[in-house]
Order: C-alpha cells, then structure tokens, then sequence
C-alpha cells in the first residue's frame, strides 16, 4: 500500500527536519515525555486513509501505484502560511500539517483533515482538478468527501462537519448539512456564491475553492441522508447509512479516478457524475433520480421524477405514449428516458412500470 513517512518539522518550516520512530508498535504510553503526539495522530490517520482506499477501491500509496506517503507535522511560522492550516504540497508530493496555536490543536489531530490532504494527492495523480473557480471548489470537496468517508468509516459513522476536532472551542471548518452555517453555499443562488473570476489569485482565494465548495458538500450530504433542498425532494441512496456512503464512495472515487476532467465546472461535474451513475448502477434508476436531484436542488440541472418520460416536468398520458411506443418496438429512449421510465428499477421497462405510471397520475 506504501510506505508512510512521519517527519517532524520542530515548529520550523521544512527546516531542521527529523523522521519520528519508534521502535514498538504499541502506542499505548501514559507517559507524555515517552510520546509524539502530533507523529502518533499523523501515521494512523494516514494509515486508515490508505487501508480505507486500499479495502475499498483498490488504490495504493498517494499515487495508486504504492507511492510512498510522506507527512510533515508541526510546520511553524515562516512559511507565509498560517500555523492553523494543512496544505497538500504538490511539488514535493507531501501532505503538511501546521502545530497550531491559540484555539486550535495541530491540524493533524483529525481524521479528516489528514485524509483531506491525502485526497489532494489523490486528485492530483488522477482527474488533476485545476484549483481555481468552480473546478477548485471541486478540488476541494473532493478532499472533504473523503475525509468524511474515511471518518465514518473508523470513527463510528463520523459526523457532518469538516475539521471538528481541532477546535479547542467546539468549532468546526465546514458543515455538510448546513454550508452557510460556515459561510459557504448551498445553491448557485445563495448569496454566499463566488462568481467567476478570470484572474484567480492567492488573495481572491482562487476563485472562492474554499467557498463555493458548499455546493457539491451538500450534494453528498442529500445523496447519504436524504433531505429536502430548495424544494426538490432528495432521496438517499439507501435507508441503510453504512449501505448509502459505501454506494456514494464507489461513485465519488470513480468520478474523480476516470471522469473528471481538470477543467470542469459543476454542470459538467453533474453529468459526468450521473455517466458514473449509469455505467456502475445501470439497473438503479433510483441512484440516477437521486444524484440528478441533489445537483438540481443547489442549481445545477434539472430535476427528475419518476414517469416524465419526455422531461417536461408533467407526469400524463404523453409518458405513457412513449412508453407504449418504446414496448411496441416503435421509438428509441435516451438513457435518461429509460432512466426515468424503469420505475422499479428491475433494469425492464415492461407492463409493471406502466402501471406504476398510470398509479402516479391518478393517486400521486
């Protein structure tokens, strides 16, 4: 899976560097002099991450192929970053985390956040999502998606906030069921919502990456839980949580792996994450309903509902037509149509679904 590399930074910033070891594998001391707090929290949070994606997706080390993976705690003041921050360093390949100061522990005391830096790495060895405008948002979240994957998955279901855990006063860094909470968005239209900005800079966060990433933050929140958003109706993937992230996972790994593309914005995130949908789920009419929802209740493409065959936001006799017409033989349906048309998701449009149509325009 890759070896992992823990590298103390003594509160320089790559400077007077010094590998932390140690010569047991029982990290079970009580006594703090014995102990390497920020060292002990950055290898098993790294470790889990790199378990997780080996378990789940087959993916070893940072890059896929075993490449090590190299942490550096306790940076301090010098850098021109902030001590109360983590950064992926991209040139070296090496994820960083700052010791913290004030009302923050290092930021390597949470799984999340460990993760999230990991996932950096990951994107850069795979869709190589630019960091600017909404393309960096995507950047972003990815690494919050996973952060939250891999924390539910080790940390009892986990939670939905971002960075909890190295807040000395409750806090939290981002909220996936309430982005504005934390000032981000939750729709194109929420008044927190970066537009575009054709000189993204360091001082103009690049275009709001670490804004604008509310949006597909509450997409996977409405894909895992299930909620209603702007109006539109989100059915989770399952009613079983553990059930409901693993499918999200799959689908989100996938997309950032082989679909995304390094300059895509949200509405061509939105279709390629439904193609993903489509080629791992191709009978789950239902995870394609679902993902098109969540995209559509934050202002990214439109809504669809079970029996509007033809998409104009009616469910009537004109659906039950081309159905009818697709059984007989008479029509071709696009993808999405058949989508919308296989009502039971048996992977058939027969009969039963037209049934089930005719049920929804009489009884609702």
């Amino acid at each position: 899976l890759g070896r992992i590399y823990t590298i103390n930074s003594y509160n320089g910033f790559y400077e007077d560097l010094s590998y932390v070891q140690s010569e047991s594998m029982d990290f079970s001391s009580d006594d703090i002099t014995l102990s390497h707090m920020s060292g002990v929290s950055a290898h098993d949070y790294q470790r889990k991450t790199l378990d997780y994606f080996w378990d789940y997706h087959q993916y070893a080390g940072i890059d896929g192929n075993g490449k090590r993976t190299v942490s550096v705690v306790n940076y301090g003041p010098g850098g021109g970053i902030s001590v109360n921050n983590a950064f992926y360093n991209a040139a070296l390949d090496v994820l960083t985390y700052g010791r913290g100061s004030g009302s923050y522990r290092a930021f390597c005391a949470a799984q999340d956040i460990v993760t999230h830096e990991f996932v950096h790495g990951f994107t850069a060895h795979t869709s190589g999502i630019v960091y600017r405008n909404q393309s960096g948002a995507l950047n972003e979240s990815m690494s919050d998606a996973f952060g939250f994957f891999v924390e539910a998955e080790y940390q009892n279901g986990g939670d939905w906030t971002q960075g909890e855990d190295v807040y000395t006063n409750g806090g939290a860094s981002r909220s996936f069921i309430d982005p504005p909470s934390e000032g981000h968005p939750d729709n194109i239209n929420h008044p927190y919502f970066v537009d575009y900005n054709s000189n993204p800079l360091w001082s103009n966060d690049f275009g709001g990456v670490h804004t604008n990433l509310g949006i597909p933050n509450k997409i996977l929140y409405l894909v895992i839980a299930g909620d209603t958003h702007y109006g539109i109706n989100v059915n989770p993937f399952d009613e079983d949580f553990d059930i409901s992230r693993i499918v999200a996972s799959n689908i989100w790994f996938n997309w950032n792996a082989y679909y995304l593309d390094a300059e895509d914005d949200f509405l061509l995130a939105r279709e390629k994450m439904l193609e993903v949908v489509y080629d791992m789920y191709p009978s789950r009419s239902d995870y394609y309903q679902t993902v098109a929802n969540a995209w559509a209740s934050t202002g990214v493409g439109d809504s669809m509902m079970d029996g509007d065959i033809n998409q104009d936001q009616i469910i009537n006799i004109q659906d039950i037509i081309l159905m009818l017409q697709f059984a007989l033989g008479n029509v071709n349906l696009e993808i999405v149509q058949m989508m919308l048309a296989d009502i039971n998701s048996d992977g058939n449009i027969d009969v039963m679904d037209i049934i089930q149509v005719v049920n929804i325009i009489l009884y609702g």
